[in-house]
């Protein structure tokens, strides 16, 4: 979240790389902020809440479904073909830390 923040902050975007030994540190106090807060709402289940809201929030930006499983995406719904046509789409490839 820190990169994507530092990336609009001019109201364009920059793109900006990403490298966790620069955000671990920001991670690891957001992280512990977050333990600390949900301790000190538990009574409330505020954290929980706020997950779930960011969820359907996500999701609906995405345009998928909230509950995949409901609306039908199950495992049942792979055959054993499309395991091997991924596998094979995926045979040989090399991926990047630039290709997303």
């Amino acid at each position: 979240i820190e990169v994507c923040v530092a990336e609009w902050t001019t109201g364009t975007r920059i793109e900006m790389h990403f490298y966790k030994e620069c955000y671990a540190a920001v991670f690891e106090s957001y992280h512990k902020m977050l333990i600390k807060f949900d301790k000190g709402t538990k009574h409330a289940d505020i954290l929980p809440k706020i997950c779930k809201r960011l969820l359907r929030h996500a999701c609906h930006h995405a345009n998928v479904p909230e509950d995949p499983i409901r609306v039908g995406g199950t495992s049942d719904n792979f055959l054993t073909d499309d395991f091997a046509a991924a596998a094979a789409e995926w045979d040989g490839h090399v991926e990047s830390d630039d290709e997303y």
